[in-house]
């Protein structure tokens, strides 16, 4: 029970965890995305292809989802799963769910059947938005909605009232279950938008127009290629299935939209970069956000002969919405995932969870505003991994099994599970 941290150290350590932001914490995502839409209504959001759409066009289009969905019995704190191949309406369905004040749950249809039948069955579904025909491989019985027939409808697309609020769910993400069955991480509203504000004072968005998404919609990491941009005025860039697999298609996609911010995992910025094609399109690149696993110093190596890339190494896990560390990886400089984001705080606390000294390894445990609600229907799981905040009261942290240490800077070097 003794601490073996001096009161200095605490101190300092405090000092670091210090990312006080203000923001307007009482917004939803609807909120925020219909803000921009009236800031810039006829900038291209999201494109596909040859296909685009303004933000006056999306927005229209997801409020005919909205209206048909909340018609459907949707309201705040519905989970509703989502099953589109790459397109543009799969992020006219994601949009039209949140503005039905309910929460969209990402199945991936290139999934097991039996990893969709469970994550069907654990979230209690009764509603999926999509397309019909991969509905129908797995025979879901109950409310389904064809996103392209409800476009053709005569329905109102005009804004609706928003009938949520911060404290309501956004989205429910399933982890891989590489532990075991996988578990729902139930993300609010709240957090959203604290991780928005965070990712734009970190990395300031603002400055750029465009971000590849190349993500899966099931990994909550293509949260930042989607609601990051679309609630900052940038256009998503939507990769198609034959772009993700041939590089070559994809370097061409990346010249012909001109894509400024690319998000990857190490492993397969590895594999982009060795590409020839590749190679010469980063030239015009000018952000790359690498997390996931552990940054190889050799492929920083690569990423700085690129001069202007900046070149940032995210961390985060699930349950503390997508990223809660990032760092500018300067030249020179070694290699660690940098410091929390606005309103985040680490800890990195031994077996009896006490704080640790700098330079001690111990578990990295993860406070503030990104943290989720906890896993959807694990009650016991939710409390033993987010447990009550020893050195703030009346909040929780969450234990991520990671191993870090913090640098004299402040800055945190992770160390593995």
């Amino acid at each position: 029970e003794i601490n073996i941290i001096t009161e200095e150290e605490k101190i300092l350590i405090d000092e670091f965890n210090n990312t006080k932001l203000d923001y307007v914490k009482e917004k939803t995502i609807k909120e925020l995305f219909e803000d921009q839409v009236e800031k810039t209504p006829e900038k291209i959001a999201i494109e596909f292809g040859e296909k685009s759409l303004t933000y006056r066009e999306l927005n229209k289009r997801a409020n005919k989802l909205a209206r048909v969905l909340r018609e459907r019995g949707v309201k705040e704190d519905s989970i509703v799963g989502i099953m589109v191949e790459r397109s543009l309406e799969m992020l006219i369905g994601i949009v039209g769910i949140i503005k039905s004040g309910g929460a969209y749950l990402p199945i991936d249809y290139k999934n097991p059947k039996d990893r969709i039948e469970y994550i069907i069955r654990d979230s209690k579904l009764e509603t999926i938005v999509g397309e019909k025909e991969l509905i129908d491989t797995i025979g879901f019985d109950k409310n389904t909605i064809d996103i392209k027939e409800v476009m053709d409808l005569d329905v109102d697309d005009e804004n609706l009232k928003t009938n949520n609020s911060k404290d309501s769910l956004a989205y429910v993400i399933y982890t891989s279950g590489s532990t075991g069955n996988p578990k729902g991480v139930m993300i609010e509203n709240k957090q959203v938008n604290n991780f928005i504000h965070g990712m734009v004072d970190a990395i300031d968005f603002n400055k750029y127009e465009s971000i590849l998404c190349i993500t899966t919609i099931s990994f909550d990491i293509f949260g930042l290629e989607t609601l990051v941009p679309l609630t900052n005025g940038l256009r998503v860039v939507i990769s198609s299935e034959d772009e993700n697999i041939d590089i070559d298609k994809l370097s061409e996609r990346i010249n012909k939209s001109g894509v400024e911010i690319i998000q990857s995992t190490p492993s397969r910025l590895k594999a982009l970069i060795e590409n020839d094609n590749i190679k010469k399109e980063m030239e015009k690149v000018k952000v790359v956000l690498v997390g996931g696993e552990e940054v190889p110093e050799k492929l920083v190596g690569e990423l700085r002969n690129y001069k202007g890339l900046k070149i940032y190494n995210v961390y985060g896990p699930t349950e503390t919405t997508i990223w809660s560390t990032c760092k500018l990886i300067k030249e020179g400089e070694r290699i660690t995932i940098g410091h929390p984001i606005a309103n985040t705080q680490i800890y990195i606390l031994n077996e009896n969870n006490k704080m640790l000294p700098i330079g001690v390894a111990g578990e990295l445990c993860i406070g503030g505003d990104g943290l989720a609600r906890g896993y959807f229907n694990r009650e016991e799981l939710t409390r033993e991994k987010f447990i009550d905040n020893p050195y703030k009261q009346g909040e929780k942290i969450y234990k991520t099994g990671d191993l870090a240490k913090w640098l004299p800077d402040g800055g945190l070097e992770f160390l593995g599970r």
